[in-house]
């Protein structure tokens, strides 16, 4: 079989063995790619694999008899990510993020969607005053990438509109709702009792601007709501995706400390 080249992201490494690694990769053409990396776990200063996850690097490599295992004969940088510099909120959004993407894509399936999300999130200047908001962009950018959204514009049962356009502004209805997953959209509480998943006005507000102006998601939001659209989030990607997330239990109880 011939050698290819591709560019792939770093999606995971586990260890393997004494000095070797299991990595999972995401490549634009061939989807979820998954190789043993000979060597490649760090011992002392010796290594023959030395990136990190979320990197971006060109492989030569040959597809084996399975179509999502391959043989990885060289490697080099594209873009690599100062992971020592992450405050350690970002490091696990960045998990969290990468193994949600690792769910998602299929081996086989291209995913030129998710690369390019990738692409942009490697390259963005991660601003710690604005982590969260960076946070409740990119998932919410993830969201879209797979043709999934939550409808917010109106109540499913009695179908009033949440938000009024109007001349100068858009007034957001006072009223509260919760999130009904299966069908992708809010009832508010006139119409059903429920106090789990709850979605207040300003929490819709949030979603609203990231639909019509998302530049304006890194201005001053209250904390509570920017963590509780995380929550919102994440909840809607494991139960449309049927997903679960390892890492998703230790980022949001570190951001549970922040809510106080």
């Amino acid at each position: 079989m011939k050698i290819e080249k591709e560019s792939v992201f770093i999606l995971s490494n586990t260890p393997y063995r004494d000095s070797d690694l299991i990595v999972n990769l995401l490549s634009s053409n061939y989807g979820l790619l998954s190789a043993t990396i000979y060597g490649g776990k760090k011992i002392g200063k010796q290594t023959s694999f030395p990136f990190h996850l979320g990197d971006y690097i060109d492989i030569d490599f040959q597809i084996q008899e399975r179509n999502d295992f391959i043989k990885i004969y060289s490697s080099q940088k594209i873009v690599l990510l100062d992971i020592d510099r992450f405050s350690y909120l970002h490091f696990l959004f960045h998990c969290y993020f990468l193994e949600t993407i690792r769910q998602i894509a299929k081996p086989g399936n291209p995913a030129k969607d998710l690369t390019a999300l990738l692409n942009n999130y490697v390259k963005t200047d991660w601003q710690n005053q604005f982590e969260i908001n960076q946070m409740v962009f990119f998932i919410d950018k993830l969201i879209k990438n797979i043709g999934f959204g939550i409808n917010y514009d109106l109540c499913l049962s009695c179908f009033l509109p949440t938000l009024k356009p109007q001349q100068n502004k858009t007034i957001f209805r006072k009223n509260m709702y919760y999130l009904d997953v299966i069908e992708s959209g809010l009832i508010c509480q006139s119409c059903a009792q429920n106090t789990t998943n709850l979605v207040t006005p300003a929490m819709i507000k949030l979603l609203w601007l990231l639909d019509v102006h998302p530049a304006d998601i890194y201005e001053k939001i209250p904390m509570k709501t920017l963590i509780s659209v995380l929550k919102i989030q994440d909840l809607y990607l494991k139960q449309t995706l049927e997903i679960k997330t390892k890492s998703a239990e230790i980022l949001f109880k570190e951001l549970s400390k922040l809510e106080i």
